[in-house]
C-alpha cells in the first residue's frame, strides 16, 4: 500500500494498527485470551482460555504445521468437552486478523445451525479489536475494514459461514481454509447424497496448504460413515490424525465427597462397570462419583451413558448402535480375522453346446478370480452352497459353500449385475463341492434357479411339495422365498449362530455388514441406509436350508454322526491335521459315537 497518498495521522494510525495486528497473530492462545468472549456453563461471560481438551487440539494442529503437512483431524469425544467452541475461536482468531481468509462450519441440523452462528456472532460482538464487518445474515459473517482505520485499499475480505449437512451444495462454488465439521455421525443422507459423499464435496473446496486445517468431531452413533473414516484413520488408512477424548480426559468431570465415611461408603458399593473404571482405567474415585451422579441423571441408562460419555472408542461406538448382532462379538471377531489374508481363485469350466461339461470344472488357485475359499473339497463332506440373489439390481448376487457337517464357512464369491455368469458359478461351484445341496434364494428373479436346472443340476433346495392344479400329483416348488415368515426365522438362527459360535464364520464381508444390519424403528432387522445385506442374508439361508441336507460326513462305509458331537469336539477335529483325524473317528467310534 502506498502511504503517501495518507495522511500523516491516517499513516501513523495505519502503522500502530499493522504492528498491533501482528502481535496478536502471533499467538492464538494470547490473542484468544485477550480479545475471545464465551458463554461457560454457570451462564458467566468470560474470556477463553483452553482446556485441556483444546490444547491437545491445537497443538496437534501446530505439530502438523511445522511439518509442511494441512492438518486434517478427526475426533471422536464425549459430550460438552468444548471442541466446537475452540473450533470457532480458532476460526474467528484467523478470519479476524488474516486477509482473504474463509471459514465454514457445518452442523447437523438447522436448529445446531443457528445455536453455532450465535456463537461465532457472540465472540466477533465482543472482540476488543473489531474488524468492520461488510455483511451479515443469519449464517454469515463477513469482515471488511480492519478496526479503527479509515483509510482505503486495504480490507480483510474474510468470513465466516455456518451450513447444514445432507445437501450436496456444501461449500460449493467458494474456498475454505478452515473448515469445522461439527457431529459428524449425525448427518443425514443416503446413497449419492450420504455423509461420506458430502464430505468430499465440502473438502474439495479446502486448498491444500499449511494455512489450513480441517476438524471433523462427533460422538459416536453407530456403525455408520464416522466409524468407517474413524477406523480408517486409526488403521492408518487415511490422511485423517484421529484423537480420542474420553469422559475422564476432561477435568471438570470429576465431583468430590462431603466426608471420607461417604467416599468408603460410595467404593463399597460399586458397580461392576465402576469396578472396571477404578481397576483397569485407573480412575480416581472422584472421577468414577462424577460417572456415578451422571449415570443417574440419564436414569440409570448404561448404553447412552457410554454413547454421550464413552471411556474407550469401542464401547462409544457399541454402545450407540442399534445392532442386530451382539456387537462387541462382532467386533472380537473382526480384530481375529483382521490380519488373516484370503485366498482367492478361479473357478474354471469348458462351456459347450450351451452345457457346462462336469469333468472340465476345477477351482485355479493360482489365479485371482470371485471365489474366496477358506477350505477345499473333502471327501464324504455334505455341502450347502446358498444365493442371496441381486434383486433390483442395487446389491451383488452372493452365494457361500458351508460345511453342513460343522456349519462353517468354506467358500463364498460374489458378482455384479451378471446373472448368467452367476448361475454358471453356482452349477459349478456346487458340483465341486460334492454336489452341494443349492439353495437360490427366488424373491425378485427366477432366472438363477431356472438356469441350472437347465443346466441339469440335481440338488435343489424344496421349500415345499404340493399338488398340481391339474394332475393332482404332488410337486416340488424349488428355490427359497424369504417372507415375512420366512425371513424372521432365517435372521433368527443366524443371529443364534454367530452369537454362539462366532469361529464359524470367516468372512470379513459377512462381519462388515453385520455391524451396520440394525434394528429400525419398527424394530425390523434391515441394512442401514446406504449399506447392504447380500452376505448376511446368503448366510442365514445357508443355515435356513440345513435340515433338508445331511449332517453327517460319508469317509467309505463309515458315517459320522457329527450331531452327536460337542462344538469343541467338531472344531478339534477341523483344526487338526488331515492325518491325525483318523485316530480322532478311532477314539469316537471306540467311544459309540460314530
Amino acid at each position: 500500500m502506498n502511504l503517501t497518498n495518507l495522511s500523516r495521522k491516517e499513516q501513523i494510525e495505519y502503522l500502530e494498527l499493522l504492528e498491533e495486528k501482528a502481535r496478536r497473530q502471533r499467538n492464538f492462545k494470547e490473542f484468544a485470551s485477550e480479545e475471545i468472549h464465551i458463554i461457560n456453563k454457570n451462564g458467566e461471560r468470560i474470556l477463553f482460555n483452553e482446556n485441556e481438551i483444546q490444547k491437545k487440539i491445537n497443538k496437534k494442529i501446530e505439530e502438523l504445521q511445522a511439518k509442511g503437512i494441512p492438518p486434517r483431524i478427526i475426533v471422536l469425544k464425549a459430550r460438552q468437552e468444548g471442541v466446537s467452541t475452540n473450533e470457532q475461536a480458532r476460526m474467528m482468531y484467523k478470519v479476524a486478523n488474516t486477509e482473504n481468509r474463509n471459514a465454514l462450519i457445518v452442523a447437523h441440523d438447522s436448529k445446531a445451525v443457528a445455536s453455532i452462528f450465535s456463537k461465532a456472532k457472540y465472540m466477533y460482538d465482543n472482540l476488543k479489536h473489531k474488524p468492520l464487518k461488510k455483511a451479515s445474515n443469519s449464517t454469515e459473517l463477513v469482515l471488511s475494514e480492519p478496526s479503527n482505520f479509515k483509510g482505503s485499499g486495504r480490507v480483510l475480505n474474510s468470513k465466516i459461514v455456518v451450513q447444514v449437512a445432507s445437501g450436496n451444495g456444501i461449500a460449493r462454488g467458494d474456498t475454505f481454509h478452515y473448515m469445522h465439521l461439527s457431529e459428524f455421525a449425525f448427518w443425514e443422507g443416503k446413497e449419492n447424497n450420504s455423509p461420506k459423499r458430502q464430505l468430499a464435496g465440502a473438502l474439495a473446496s479446502v486448498p491444500r496448504i499449511v494455512d489450513s486445517w480441517v476438524v471433523i468431531e462427533s460422538t459416536a452413533n453407530g456403525f455408520n460413515d464416522f466409524k468407517e473414516l474413524w477406523d480408517n484413520a486409526t488403521d492408518g488408512n487415511s490422511e485423517w490424525t484421529p484423537m480420542f477424548f474420553a469422559w475422564h480426559d476432561f477435568k471438570e468431570y470429576e465431583q468430590q465427597f462431603h466426608s471420607e465415611e461417604e467416599k468408603e461408603n460410595f467404593i463399597k458399593s460399586l458397580s461392576e462397570y465402576e469396578l472396571f473404571l477404578k481397576n483397569d482405567l485407573h480412575l480416581k474415585i472422584e472421577k468414577i462419583n462424577w460417572w456415578h451422579f451422571k449415570y443417574r441423571e440419564l436414569d440409570e441408562d448404561i448404553d447412552m451413558m457410554k454413547q454421550e460419555f464413552p471411556s474407550t472408542p469401542d464401547e462409544a461406538f457399541i454402545a450407540s448402535g442399534r445392532s442386530f448382532f451382539d456387537t462387541q462379538i462382532i467386533i472380537n471377531r473382526i480384530e481375529q480375522l483382521r490380519n488373516i489374508k484370503e485366498n482367492r481363485c478361479s473357478i474354471e469350466f469348458e462351456y459347450k453346446n450351451q452345457m457346462i461339461l462336469d469333468n472340465t470344472i476345477t477351482l485355479d488357485k493360482k489365479k485371482f478370480g470371485s471365489l474366496v475359499m477358506y477350505k477345499d473339497v473333502e471327501r464324504g463332506v455334505p455341502y450347502i452352497l446358498a444365493a442371496d440373489t441381486a434383486g433390483d439390481g442395487s446389491d451383488m448376487n452372493v452365494a457361500y459353500v458351508i460345511d453342513n457337517v460343522t456349519g462353517e464357512d468354506i467358500a463364498y464369491f460374489e458378482v455384479d449385475n451378471d446373472e448368467v455368469l452367476f448361475a454358471k458359478q453356482m452349477y459349478a461351484v456346487g458340483r465341486y463341492y460334492n454336489n452341494a445341496l443349492v439353495a437360490p434364494e427366488i424373491n425378485f428373479s427366477t432366472f438363477p434357479l431356472l438356469e441350472i436346472q437347465r443346466l441339469g443340476y440335481d440338488n435343489i433346495y424344496v421349500r415345499e411339495r404340493s399338488p398340481d392344479s391339474f394332475t393332482g400329483k404332488l410337486m416340488d416348488k424349488l428355490g427359497v422365498q424369504t417372507n415375512k415368515l420366512t425371513r424372521p426365522e432365517m435372521l433368527g438362527l443366524l443371529k443364534k449362530e454367530v452369537e454362539e459360535n462366532p469361529y464359524k464364520f470367516k468372512s470379513k464381508k459377512f462381519f462388515d455388514e453385520a455391524l451396520t444390519f440394525i434394528k429400525n424403528a419398527k424394530a425390523r432387522p434391515e441394512a442401514q441406509a446406504g449399506k447392504h445385506d447380500d452376505h448376511i442374508m446368503a448366510r442365514a439361508i445357508a443355515i435356513f436350508t440345513r435340515p433338508q441336507q445331511s449332517t453327517r460326513k460319508t469317509l467309505g462305509q463309515i458315517e459320522i454322526n457329527f450331531d452327536k458331537l460337542s462344538d469343541d469336539r467338531i472344531e478339534d477335529y477341523y483344526n487338526c491335521k488331515e492325518s491325525m483325524r483318523g485316530e480322532l473317528i478311532k477314539h469316537w467310534k471306540m467311544e459309540g459315537i460314530i
